[in-house]
């Protein structure tokens, strides 16, 4: 699952709860996804997450994420 524009990574970490195996998130700021980071690791989950602009072509794979979601950026 991929969320766009993750931020602190609360999100990520529900759903990780809530069973999803691999998160991945998307974030313009580092600081935010270094808070993310703290905050799934503290809670015993991990997530590949990139810095980027939420415009900016994804670098990872391609026809991948079975949910992309974004509960802040998009609206």
């Amino acid at each position: 699952m991929l969320e766009i524009c993750c931020g602190s990574g609360h999100s990520l970490k529900y759903n990780a709860q809530k069973g999803a195996g691999e998160l991945w998130g998307v974030d313009l700021s580092q600081k935010q996804l270094d808070n993310a980071a703290k905050l799934l690791n503290d809670s015993g989950y991990s997530a590949r997450l990139i810095c980027s602009k939420m415009e900016d072509e994804l670098d990872g794979p391609k026809d991948y994420f079975d949910y992309v979601y974004s509960i802040y950026g998009i609206g």
